[in-house]
């Protein structure tokens, strides 16, 4: 649990960091982005509780075959939160990438990987909250997009930077 907790303190640092970095690219955009990030981390948080429910479960008194019922709703919902969860991050991946663009300060093809990316996670995460049955038919390269977007985003600021824009000279 540990891991999980430094990964949400690093999901937050990240999205303030992000928020600063592209709200040139649309202020209430970036902001509504941001709301998405925290809801997303918040929702991960909880997940936590059905990540440690087994644990507590093997230390009950309970019959094993209700233990390992109840291990096993457990963590069938904390996979389906998860999920939850990505939705809201499939969407600041869009609203990130839409603010990027906008704000020129990547190139647009890392903007529009981002964007692609989000979308990508909204289209997965959707179909297996609301048609599971039909969720395997979704191709793999739809599971993959997001990972391609976020590397592509983070591998430029890394490696790159931002591109600076020039400070117009006020006038008195």
């Amino acid at each position: 649990e540990a891991s999980d907790v430094a990964m949400l303190i690093c999901y937050l640092v990240v999205t303030v960091l992000l928020y600063g970095l592209f709200r040139e690219g649309g202020r209430q955009c970036s902001a509504i982005a941001a709301v998405f990030s925290i809801t997303g981390i918040a929702i991960l948080g909880a997940t936590g509780i059905f990540h440690l429910a087994p644990i507590a479960l093997l230390e009950t008194g309970l019959p094993q075959v209700q233990r390992a019922m109840l291990i096993a709703l457990s963590l069938k919902l904390h996979g389906d939160l998860y999920n939850v969860s990505l939705i809201f991050f499939g969407m600041y991946c869009l609203l990130i990438g839409l603010v990027a663009m906008r704000s020129g300060r990547v190139p647009m093809l890392v903007a529009a990987l981002m964007i692609l990316g989000g979308a990508c996670h909204l289209v997965t995460k959707m179909m297996l909250i609301t048609a599971p049955e039909f969720a395997h038919a979704i191709p793999r390269l739809f599971n993959v997009m997001p990972l391609i977007g976020e590397a592509a985003l983070a591998g430029w600021l890394i490696v790159f930077g931002v591109y600076q824009k020039e400070i117009e000279p006020r006038t008195a």
